[in-house]
């Protein structure tokens, strides 16, 4: 439990500075997706206008930090057990699938009650943030932790 929770921060950290580069690209405020989980957080109100932006980006990122931890744990605990463990590849997808999950989590529960205000906050764009972002990392950090045995190239192709 503890393994996954520490690499489900590691993955919410890669997952937040994805997000914070892309929108810097796209041409927003480079913290402006610490922005959005704040409003389900600290409020609907936009966090400059409500709270000083450090308290707003500390806030929030320690919410991150516990919810990592839980969704990390959470995986974890479920990836222990069984052949998810085994094979590196199972623990991949197992976990993309496991970020593609909390995306839809996110839209259809959470994001309800905070509006999105980013330009480029489409569904598809967080759903790949989510899958490839958040649950590929913490595939990666797992097997490692886990120590999976790798696919051998044979049985992929053969």
């Amino acid at each position: 439990m503890l393994p996954g929770a520490a690499m489900g921060v590691a993955a919410r950290m890669i997952f937040v500075t994805f997000q914070m580069v892309a929108a810097a690209f796209v041409g927003t405020k480079f913290l402006s997706p610490l922005d959005m989980a704040g409003a389900a957080l600290l409020g609907r109100v936009p966090l400059e206008q409500s709270f000083p932006l450090k308290f707003a980006a500390l806030a929030v990122l320690l919410f991150y930090v516990v919810v990592s931890a839980a969704c990390g744990a959470i995986f974890g605990t479920l990836s222990a057990v069984g052949p998810i463990r085994q094979s590196r590849w199972a623990l991949l997808v197992a976990a993309m699938v496991f970020g593609s999950l909390l995306w839809l989590v996110n839209f259809t529960l959470v994001a309800q009650g905070a509006p999105l205000r980013l330009p480029a906050a489409s569904p598809v764009v967080y759903f790949v943030t989510h899958t490839f972002f958040f649950g590929m990392p913490l595939a990666l950090t797992l097997s490692v932790r886990f120590k999976c045995s790798r696919l051998p190239l044979e049985t992929l192709h053969p």
